[in-house]
């Protein structure tokens, strides 16, 4: 992201009117501010609630983590052209161990341990700026794919129907340009029952 070459391809997606999907880790965050600030115009979404590590060196490390990740994105909320996508916190490297369990977790389980992550990237970024994803099949080594999505309902149940339509698929919609047809416009997510798993 720093280098003259790849910032020389980047300035097309201006021109093009295209946007950047980001996937790095949590460490690597300032780089992204600095390509969004060099690029005021073009619109970035930051996969996975910004690359959150629990393995290896950032092992027994989950409150440091934390705390520098949650800083690195106060300051990065303050990019408007930066929108963050929700999930991706199946995969191992995450930290949560679900990969390895003797049995997988039900979504009350996987809302529990992603609830802090979650909610932090709503309360900075807000909801018009935040889209759930699914991550799959990367996920699919820690839970099912319908589990995951009840855990999303199950962490924003407080939120209104409207927080709610931005999160679930309003947000995806605008910055991705998809057009919305009005036969095939999404249920309101308030309306969809939580499944019991």
């Amino acid at each position: 992201m720093r280098s003259k070459a790849f910032r020389a391809g980047f300035m097309h997606l201006d021109r093009l009117e295209l946007t950047f999907d980001a996937w790095l880790y949590f460490h690597q965050i300032p780089r992204i501010m600095a390509l969004a600030d060099a690029f005021p115009n073009v619109p970035i979404a930051v996969n996975h609630c910004g690359g959150v590590l629990g393995i290896s060196a950032y092992a027994n490390q989950r409150e440091a983590v934390f705390d520098y990740w949650r800083t690195q994105l106060q300051f990065l909320s303050l990019r408007p052209n930066v929108m963050m996508k929700l999930g991706g916190l199946g995969m191992e490297i995450s930290g949560f161990g679900f990969e390895s369990a003797d049995k997988a977790p039900n979504s009350l389980a996987l809302a529990r341990a992603w609830r802090p992550w979650i909610e932090t990237c709503i309360e900075l970024f807000g909801p018009k700026r935040c889209m759930f994803e699914s991550n799959f099949p990367a996920d699919k080594v820690s839970y099912g794919y319908g589990i995951g999505w009840n855990a999303f309902k199950r962490i924003v149940s407080s939120a209104t129907p409207d927080e709610k339509d931005e999160l679930f698929w309003r947000t995806a919609m605008g910055f991705y340009h998809l057009p919305l047809n009005e036969a095939l416009q999404p249920l309101g997510t308030h309306d969809i029952t939580l499944k019991p798993q």
